[in-house]
């Protein structure tokens, strides 16, 4: 399985593969302008991981920010995912936001519930940047 290892930035987000835990996390803020070119090595290996996906998957999510295009990339993200865990491997979501920030848990819902996999919120009183 390929690694997964993308460094953060003032606009994207740490995204890092742990394949010995199965954990997908995305930490950050996510406003980059060309989002088709951030998710592609994400999608790429998302393709790969599909054929040999793990029996078990955590997405962990940090995130800050996020805007609008990004969120339509996350969705289909988190949709392949929703086909993994509906043929049968575990998916869950692991959403953590700050205790002030109603944006990013509203959007962490909004995600909940357009694919159907187990979301956990988590509230964070503040990210150690």
């Amino acid at each position: 399985m390929r690694i997964l290892k993308i460094k953060q930035t003032k606009v994207t987000p740490k995204v890092e593969f742990d394949s010995i835990n199965n954990t997908l996390t995305f930490e950050g803020k996510i406003l980059c302008d060309n989002t088709p070119e951030f998710f592609e090595p994400i999608n790429n290996w998302l393709q790969e991981y599909e054929l040999e996906a793990a029996d078990k998957t955590a997405l962990n999510f940090s995130l800050e920010y996020l805007n609008t295009s990004s969120s339509k990339y996350l969705l289909n993200m988190l949709k392949r995912f929703e086909k993994l865990n509906q043929g049968g491997k575990k998916v869950e979501v692991n959403w953590n936001y700050e205790a002030d920030d109603d944006d990013i848990k509203e959007a962490g819902e909004d995600f909940h519930q357009m694919v159907d996999m187990p979301f956990t919120f988590v509230e964070k009183e503040e990210f150690v940047d």
